[in-house]
């Protein structure tokens, strides 16, 4: 049972990257930072106007590092929560489900899959 369980919740954490943006999100950040050195780099800005570009694209970035900080406690909050569900119900023990999550084979696994799930994002 555990082991079914620690596949459901793999599967609920690559599903989760995929159903809460992540990936798009984390491009914006990177187009963002492109956006911000381009600026940077201009040589027919002055610095006033460089200065004002990049306060802009400092203040995108950090709603864009809020809206990614809050997507990612909900990823990790998902799997978490759907387990301790089923050790509040007794159906599994804590010392058992941390004991297989940390093994090898569950690891590599869940890292397949969630490796799967980012490339579905492309």
């Amino acid at each position: 049972m555990v082991y079914f369980l620690l596949a459901v919740s793999a599967l609920l954490f690559a599903l989760g990257i995929r159903f809460l943006g992540l990936v798009a999100r984390s491009r914006q950040v990177v187009d963002a930072v492109r956006g911000a050195l381009a600026v940077i780099r201009a040589e027919d800005l002055d610095d006033h106007e460089k200065e004002i570009r990049i306060q802009k694209a400092a203040t995108r970035m950090l709603l864009l590092f809020g809206s990614l900080l809050w997507r990612t406690v909900v990823l990790l909050a998902i799997p978490l929560l759907f387990l301790a569900l089923w050790i509040a119900l007794g159906t599994i023990s804590v010392s058992e489900t941390v004991r297989i999550a940390g093994s090898w084979p569950f690891i590599l696994v869940a890292s397949v899959l969630t490796l799967l799930a980012l490339a579905g994002q492309r």
